[in-house]
């Protein structure tokens, strides 16, 4: 686990970052619970996807959930987003034992977005 310090100093660097290329980031969600606490922010719980819906006015049918774990992919599926799988090694091991499916499998986040574009 991250110290929450270590987190928002990563998090202020990536903000930096992507200002710099003219992008923008309106907020940042993190459960700050160790997972065995039983929150319900800690993915595959929705409850920070279902505050930023909330705060943001999102509507999560025309919104997508990228993540490399299917622990992303089932979340996504609970507020009703698309969801799209960039697997680590550790997720694609988890798809292989899923009932639960991607809707789409990208190869890394430039194949994730484009596919995002294609089907938005």
């Amino acid at each position: 686990m991250t110290k929450v310090e270590e987190l928002e100093d990563m998090h202020k660097k990536m903000i930096h970052e992507i200002q710099i290329y003219g992008g923008g980031i309106s907020d940042i969600y993190y459960c700050p619970h160790h997972p065995n606490d039983g929150c319900k922010c800690r993915k595959p719980e929705p409850g920070m996807l279902l505050k930023a819906i909330k705060d943001h006015d999102i509507d999560s049918t025309r919104s997508f959930m990228v993540g490399d774990r299917m622990m992303d992919v089932k979340v996504g599926k609970k507020v009703g987003c698309r969801t799209v799988l960039i697997p680590s090694e550790i997720g694609l091991k988890e798809l292989q034992k899923s009932d639960s499916k991607p809707d789409y499998i990208a190869k890394d986040l430039l194949d994730a977005g484009k596919w995002i574009i294609e089907n938005y």
